[in-house]
């Protein structure tokens, strides 16, 4: 009988969202009601009212190699342009702080399912839209066996 290799894609996205919650300043909408500034998978397409997001995504392919999963973790810091479309490094720079502060990222089950690690800023850039994102890359290990343990 062929075993089945399960995903934890919903898992691991949630968990690494909510490691990073408290990252952005708290953002009001126009109700007067706390705005979300983590997405999973994109960023929403009204941004009007954010100052700065951070999105977490998954690379397209999660590759199994024997009891792992591995595959990319992104998170695109998003911050927005200051007065004349100027990038705003120092408020960049210290979200950036922030997020690597919060690596490794595992899960929260009483083992290790999967770690989040070896963040890298790969690229950033202004995106035309009045804002600048800043790119992570990590490092993402699954463990698909009973017992586990810390992938180095």
């Amino acid at each position: 009988m062929a075993s089945k290799v399960k995903y934890y894609v919903s898992d691991i996205l949630e968990r690494i969202c909510e490691a990073m919650n408290d990252i952005c300043d708290t953002q009001i909408d126009e109700n007067g009601e706390p705005m979300d500034s983590v997405y999973a998978g994109h960023r929403p397409s009204a941004v009007d009212n954010h100052s700065e997001m951070i999105v977490v995504s998954l690379s397209k392919s999660l590759y199994t190699h024997g009891p792992y999963q591995n595959a990319a973790v992104y998170i695109d810091i998003i911050v927005k342009n200051g007065q004349g479309g100027i990038e705003r490094t120092y408020r960049l720079q210290e979200l950036l702080d922030k997020v690597n502060d919060k690596f490794p990222i595992e899960s929260s089950d009483d083992g290790m399912r999967w770690i989040a690690k070896n963040p890298q800023l790969v690229i950033s850039g202004d995106d035309q839209l009045g804002f600048t994102v800043w790119r992570l890359r990590g490092s993402l290990f699954v463990n698909l066996t009973d017992r586990y343990g810390v992938v180095e």
